[in-house]
């Protein structure tokens, strides 16, 4: 079970996902953070990576995404979203340094979850792993969830 209005942090592709498909798992995580019962985090790297893929051509092809859909997904993530400027640099994800901005939002943020399809970063809850059993230990408050594990949660 969650906290009422935890605090989340949803990858680029989640937040793609989202706009793409508003009745698929990340939609609904999105329609969470809408409906008050997920409080979600984003930091200006977080925006600007979204935009840059959700304006690749073969990705706005793919999912349907239009600049002027773009941009109003942008403008209701600003208002819909706390912004966090400056996430101090914490922790480097292992296999992909890349996403650490995601954890490290997280972290700065108290956020309890961060939600992606990601394997890179969802290998960092396999405690078989000694990066994982290393990320566990170090930040026990904070999963790494997919959409759907995280409208798991909500449910209870």
């Amino acid at each position: 079970m969650m906290p009422h209005a935890a605090r989340v942090v949803f990858d680029c592709n989640v937040l793609l996902q989202a706009l793409a498909s508003p009745n698929g798992p990340s939609g609904q995580c999105l329609a969470a953070v809408v409906a008050g019962r997920l409080v979600l985090i984003v930091s200006p790297e977080i925006l600007a990576e979204f935009a840059e893929v959700a304006t690749r051509p073969r990705v706005a092809q793919k999912l349907g995404v239009t600049e002027p859909m773009m941009q109003q997904a942008l403008t209701t993530l600003r208002q819909i979203a706390v912004v966090v400027d400056n996430a101090p640099h914490t922790y480097t994800v292992p296999d992909d340094a890349d996403d650490s901005i995601y954890i490290n939002v997280a972290l700065a943020t108290g956020a309890c979850v961060v939600t992606t399809r990601d394997n890179d970063l969802l290998r960092l809850m396999d405690e078989s792993s000694p990066a994982g059993k290393e990320f566990v230990t170090r930040f026990p408050h904070l999963a790494v969830l997919t959409p759907v594990g995280l409208l798991a949660l909500l449910r209870g």
